[in-house]
C-alpha cells in the first residue's frame, strides 16, 4: 500500500481522479490505494459530475 500523509489525501484523490479518467490506472493498482483516499476519490469524482451538469443524486455502482 502506498503511503499518503494525512494532508495530502485530496490531492492524491484529485490526482487518481484525473489519471482514472484518463484510462492510466489498472485495476491491480486500487489495492495499493489507502481507504481514505478512494473515498475521498468518490467525493471528487461526485464533485466533479455535479460541475458538468449531471444529477447530483445519480449513484455509481
Amino acid at each position: 500500500m502506498i503511503e499518503v500523509a494525512k494532508n495530502q489525501e485530496w490531492k492524491a484523490a484529485r490526482i487518481i481522479a484525473k489519471m482514472e479518467k484518463q484510462g492510466e490506472i489498472q485495476p491491480l493498482q486500487w489495492l495499493k490505494i489507502p481507504n481514505a483516499v478512494i473515498k475521498k476519490y468518490f467525493m471528487v469524482i461526485n464533485k466533479e459530475n455535479g460541475k458538468n451538469g449531471n444529477n447530483r443524486n445519480q449513484q455509481h455502482a
